[in-house]
């Protein structure tokens, strides 16, 4: 069980890497659970220095577009994994309150909102997750561009 998970856990950092810790404590492996945790945490601050040295400073989005809203999110841990990785949050959270995401109205005004943006990160959703592949999320957003600068 737990050498799947420790794959996860290099991707979910924290999340999955939290649960060993806290699951370990049930089977008497809590020694292995730290040892693991702390190569998880040793990879990522060496990954963030990496990325210090490197920083071409681009500047990174994330953003969702469907039936939850047109959003470029700010939430906390989404910006700290953009400016460990070297990367740059061209956006100010409304009212400057720190997590709050920024909806549009429409996708022609997120579309301009991040014309200037070099990275974009799509977390949009799929009510039909097989049906939402590279190629309708390409069209979709290429539509949105093409109308927002004729």
């Amino acid at each position: 069980m737990f050498r799947r998970l420790l794959t996860l856990g290099t991707l979910l950092y924290g999340v999955i890497s939290e649960w060993i810790k806290f699951m370990s404590a049930f089977v008497n492996k809590e020694p292995v659970a730290n040892k693991y945790m702390k190569d998880v945490v040793d990879r990522y601050d060496c990954t963030k220095r990496g990325a210090a040295e490197l920083a071409t400073k681009k500047t990174v989005a994330v953003i969702s577009i469907g039936f939850f809203g047109n959003v470029v999110s700010q939430a906390a841990y989404k910006i700290e994994f953009i400016e460990d990785a070297g990367g740059i949050n061209p956006f100010t959270p409304p009212d400057d309150t720190p997590g709050a995401a920024i909806s549009y109205e429409t996708l022609e005004e997120m579309a301009l909102a991040i014309a200037d943006v070099d990275i974009l990160i799509d977390e949009s959703y799929s009510f039909d997750p097989p049906s939402y592949t590279i190629v309708s999320c390409l069209c979709l957003k290429v539509t949105v561009l093409r109308r927002s600068w004729v």
